[in-house]
């Protein structure tokens, strides 16, 4: 996921939560998403790719989200590349840095096998 800005508050940014690589394709997901300041920004909404089947986001989109998908049209075959799992919609609520936190519960391949993915700390500014 990239690092967003905005200029006001008020105003969104839209950040895909991407999958560098899946050698052998891609079965599902449960990550957590964490915004640390939540004077900051908030989530607003979250929508998920079309090749992703049984979507559930928690119901408490705030400062903190569950999104979980499964991918049972393989879709993301072996070997694919900038896999997108979300786009989250982000909120600035007031001028300030806040770190955006990914937590990633399970993860797997089409082998049932669980990936884990370097996962690089990113930030919501709002200017």
């Amino acid at each position: 996921m990239e690092n967003g800005q905005v200029a006001n508050p008020g105003s969104t940014d839209n950040l895909m939560l991407v999958l560098d690589e899946a050698p052998n394709g891609l079965s599902g997901y449960s990550i957590n998403m964490t915004i640390a300041d939540p004077a900051v920004a908030t989530i607003t909404a979250v929508s998920y790719p079309s090749g992703a089947t049984l979507s559930d986001t928690s119901t408490r989109i705030s400062t903190e989200c569950r999104i979980k998908a499964s991918d049972l049209g393989e879709h993301v075959q072996g070997g694919a590349t900038n896999i997108t799992l979300a786009n989250l919609t982000i909120q600035g609520l007031s001028g300030g840095s806040t770190a955006v936190t990914v937590t990633i519960t399970m993860i797997t391949d089409d082998d049932d096998v669980m990936l884990s993915p370097t996962i690089v700390p990113r930030t919501f500014t709002v200017t």
